[in-house]
């Protein structure tokens, strides 16, 4: 009995010992040779040196490998989880955008165009709706009362813009 002892501990010292190659190791781990060779690059797979692994030391990093990403941690790169950030980024936009948190930048821009287009016409029409009605003018009250009641056209043309974008918007964001 005790000899079957003393050959079963020098088998297993033996198989402790078996060093392998990354070919090996990728059949046994079911993974591509590339997948071995980044294991041992970059994710800290202990090696006997180049090309060359303890079997028995790459098994137990394995299987503590799979236990880290069975329990929702591991050794996930760093693209990975910036790729997973940006996707959950995303979705929490697109969520804001659907309960209408949020307004679709183009459609501020479109907003705002048109905005400038109302007080570049407005302001360059100006002068020559206002200057006819001032020509004669002595009254400095009603000078002001004239260029008041066209800033006051100005605000409401623009008011009318912006309403019609509001409106507009919200039939967007309601479908």
């Amino acid at each position: 009995m005790a000899l079957k002892q003393a050959r079963e501990a020098a088998t297993f010292a033996d198989l402790n010992n078996l060093e392998v190659n990354a070919d090996q190791l990728a059949e046994l781990f079911n993974v591509k040779k590339g997948t071995v060779l980044h294991y041992a690059r970059e994710a800290g797979m202990p090696r006997v040196s180049r090309g060359r692994y303890r079997l028995a030391d790459c098994v137990q990093w394995y299987i503590e490998k799979q236990r880290a990403l069975m329990d929702g941690g591991g050794d996930m790169t760093d693209e990975r989880r910036k790729l997973i950030t940006a996707q959950r980024q995303r979705h929490e936009i697109e969520a804001q955008r659907l309960r209408s948190e949020l307004i679709d930048a183009e459609l501020v821009m479109t907003a705002f165009n048109e905005l400038a287009v109302i007080y570049a016409t407005q302001l360059d029409g100006f002068g020559p709706r206002v200057a006819p009605r001032l020509l004669n003018q002595v009254d400095t009250g009603e000078v002001v009362r004239i260029l008041h009641d066209e800033a006051r056209h100005i605000r409401r043309s623009t008011s009318t813009a912006v309403q019609t974008f509001a409106s507009s918007y919200t039939s967007i964001a309601d479908h």
